[in-house]
């Protein structure tokens, strides 16, 4: 038995105090203390201080008690974090037990912290490991916001680890208890107090949460506990083995959409994941029409329609329908009677190109694999069966088993190579981690670690070059594997309150861009007011289409505004001409994701931001701000030109127009307020903002793209007398209206001028006169 070890508040001080002003914007710097002792340490902004408790590892089948903790060493080294420089302090502890190594990172001008542990066997048995908790945050007094005791006042922005699950804004109660995963914001609503982010920099290899807990005293809500539960599912750790907690990471700043996406990049950059270069594709989806009962007749129903009225999306995507009963081999079945090489061929020779859904870790319990290799399957710690459903309910791959990760290479690969397939929609991911009483063949792999293996084996059917959609998964499990991943839950074409929290899901998940291309979900605007299919059957429902020409506009926003990538999904014989106009607002991809300028709303935010940076080398940048009342009542709407609506562009005036209704609405100074009066529950508006100089014509509009001209103006020039020369590239056979602003003398300063170019024509010219 080692000797125990007197905690001492004796501390081995490390302290940088760095203060900026908080008018300035800046973030803010961090001071910190890391106790060489068996403390732990504290971290401090002018008015923040966080102290968090060294806390040890947890074992399954050891007890390990804290009194049989003593500090053996530190060592201090250069150590280089997701792309950014800095120092890292590494404590050793040990017990008769296990080894502890706490590593503490700081950026080298204090603006990042990060924090992980690593647990090394010394037993010569095995030992079985269920979690570690870098950071460990308990009491009122170890969490505070200066000036701010009484919790009740914050606002709480935190993730959740699925996408079925509801990031949100939380306004602290008594009694509290939330699970965040991967980061959270904290804001103090005071502005000399900068917010923040604390979450997960590393996302790979165990599953992980933050546990944050409030409570009630005195009419007072405080704070409780934060604690970091890295969860290690109680795997073996040999003699002499070795397992690393993930990074916490830990940032001040004021401007809470800046913190966001400096945590997406740094943990881009740690996982060595590029920023997604092509422009997200646009996708066809079977299911939102026909759910399972899609079949060779329906598609070659679609086929038709496209020959006769183009749709220029990029992927024709066959959902869940062609493989019913084959889930585990997916060969195809009755449904596609002419076979999925048929299927392929006649989705390329359209233009478009070939996609398949499937579910990858689940197998049909009357299937001939489940038949054959029921040593393959997934079992609990009981040693039963585990049973996973949604639409179906089926059995589960255990990757861990001999053969299993083989299978899947080999599925995906004939599904390229002999089928033809580029676009795989990989669904219910999640089935292989969701359950926390797994027993997998290796008792050594986590459930993340299961996870991405079946991913990895996926990718290696696919190749490189083939596009991964993941639904359902891990998002941080599939970093570097996934070129898309889904950011909410399934949505139907009426406006009810589990889609509304969609869009919530949405536009609190545009951060991830940084990582994959944002998956929304389909877009659905067809008017149908009953089933198309037996109202007995489960998915009838999907056929639906009872949104309002208000709502149609809002929904097709929310595609906009998630700046990734763009999916519909209709029976297009019988889609209406009226509501396919609203696919050519979106279609292609702005591909720059918006942000929420009122983040800490706490029903849902309302007004989106979107950095416009056109194609077209002769245009300056601008702004649009999508306005959604997603609420149940009218609000009044104001905009003021100031802070991130304008900080983009360099100007004192600017010239707004309105896209649903093509209004130029008038040229206003910066910090105006621009009244847009009362917006009915459920409607939207689209506003243009670009800079203007009172010089130069300006473009103002065009009514074809949501981006304004972001994407399909490819040439502008202004001519000596002021006349534009132009040029429109688009996939649309739809008439464009472009609409310039020049300057003028009279009481609005400015005059219009409007041109159409038609289809099949690109080139225009406006006059100035």
């Amino acid at each position: 038995m080692y000797k125990k070890v007197k905690i001492i508040a004796t501390a081995y001080l490390l302290m940088f105090l760095l203060t900026c002003i908080a008018q300035t914007g800046s973030e803010k710097k961090l001071s910190y203390e890391v106790f060489q002792s068996l403390e732990g340490f504290k971290i401090t902004t002018n008015r923040i201080e966080v102290i968090s408790d060294l806390s040890f590892p947890e074992l399954l089948n050891h007890k390990n008690d804290d009194g049989d903790w003593e500090f053996i060493s530190r060592n201090i080294s250069a150590k280089t974090l997701a792309g950014i420089k800095g120092s890292v302090y590494v404590d050793v502890f040990e017990s008769p037990i296990l080894r502890l190594t706490r590593e503490f990172w700081v950026a080298s001008d204090n603006s990042e912290i990060a924090t992980r542990q690593k647990v090394t066997n010394l037993l010569k048995e095995n030992v079985n490991l269920k979690s570690i908790s870098p950071l460990n945050v308990s009491g009122s007094e170890s969490f505070v916001f200066r000036n701010q005791s009484d919790a009740g006042n914050w606002n709480i922005l935190y993730q959740e680890r699925l996408k079925n699950g509801q990031p949100a804004t939380l306004v602290p109660t008594g009694n509290d208890t939330i699970s965040i995963d991967p980061f959270a914001v904290f804001h103090a609503n005071e502005n000399e107090t900068p917010d923040l982010l604390i979450g997960y920099l590393s996302q790979m290899n165990h599953l992980a949460e933050f546990n944050l807990r409030f409570s009630e005293e005195e009419n007072e809500v405080l704070f409780s506990s934060l604690k970091s539960v890295c969860e290690f599912d109680g795997v073996i750790v040999p003699s002499g083995g070795e397992r690393t907690s993930q990074w916490v990471f830990i940032k001040a700043g004021f401007d809470p959409n800046k913190l966001i996406a400096d945590f997406a990049d740094r943990v881009g950059e740690y996982h060595g994941v590029k920023r997604p270069r092509e422009v997200a594709p646009s996708v066809f989806c079977t299911w939102y029409f026909h759910g399972r009962e899609y079949n060779e007749k329906y598609f070659i129903d679609d086929i038709n329609s496209l020959k006769e009225n183009h749709i220029p999306f990029d992927v024709f995507l066959i959902d869940d329908c062609w493989a019913n009963g084959d889930w585990g081999y997916w060969r195809g079945r009755e449904a596609f009677p002419n076979g999925m090489k048929n299927v392929t061929d006649v989705i390329k020779e359209s233009g478009y190109q070939p996609g398949i859904w499937t579910a990858p870790y689940s197998v049909d319990m009357s299937s001939d694999l489940a038949k054959e290799h029921p040593e393959w399957l997934l079992k609990t710690t009981a040693d039963t069966l585990i049973i996973f459903g949604y639409a179906v309910k089926a059995w589960i791959l255990d990757p861990t088993y001999p053969g299993v990760t083989n299978h899947l290479e080999s599925v995906f690969r004939r599904l390229k190579n002999d089928y033809g397939f580029t676009y795989f929609k990989l669904d219910f991911m999640r089935s292989v981690f969701v359950f926390d009483n797994l027993k997998f063949y290796d008792p050594t792999v986590t459930r993340l670690e299961a996870f991405r293996l079946g991913l990895e084996a996926i990718r290696r059917g696919v190749g490189s070059d083939a596009y991964i959609s993941v639904c359902g998964g891990h998002f941080g499990g599939s970093l570097g594997i996934a070129n898309s991943q889904r950011s909410g839950s399934d949505v139907v074409s009426i406006w009810e309150p589990k889609q509304v929290f969609t869009f919530r899901q949405n536009i609190l998940r545009t951060w991830m861009s940084r990582l994959w291309h944002v998956d929304p979900d389909a877009l659905m605007i067809r008017k149908r007011e009953k089933t198309f299919h037996d109202p007995s059957i489960k998915q009838s429902r999907l056929a639906l289409g009872k949104l309002t020409d208000a709502e149609a506009k809002t929904f097709a926003l929310n595609q906009y505004v998630g700046g990734g990538m763009v999916c519909i999904s209709e029976y297009l014989k019988e889609l209406q001409p009226e509501r396919e106009e609203f696919y050519k607002h979106i279609i292609p991809s702005i591909n720059t994701p918006s942000v929420p300028l009122d983040i800490y709303n706490a029903f849902i935010p309302s007004m989106m931001l979107t950095n416009v940076v056109p194609k077209c080398d002769g245009l300056k940048s601008w702004n649009t701000i999508s306005i959604m009342n997603l609420e149940e009542i009218d609000k009044n709407v104001k905009i003021k030109l100031s802070g991130k609506v304008i900080e983009s562009m360099n100007a004192e005036r600017f010239i707004v127009s309105e896209f649903f209704s093509e209004k130029v609405l008038g040229i206003f100074a910066k910090d105006e307020t621009i009244d847009l009066g009362v917006l009915p529950a459920h409607e939207s508006r689209l506003l243009r903002i670009a800079e203007w100089n009172g010089l130069n014509p300006v473009l103002a509009a065009t009514d074809l793209h949501f981006s304004g001209g972001g994407v399909e103006i490819k040439k502008w020039k202004v001519l000596s007398d002021g006349s534009i020369n132009g040029e429109v590239d688009t996939d649309w056979a739809k008439p464009v209206k472009i609409t310039v602003a020049y300057p003028a003398n009279n009481e609005k300063g400015f005059r219009i001028r409007t041109g159409i170019v038609h289809p099949l024509q690109k080139e225009f010219y406006i006059s100035c006169d």
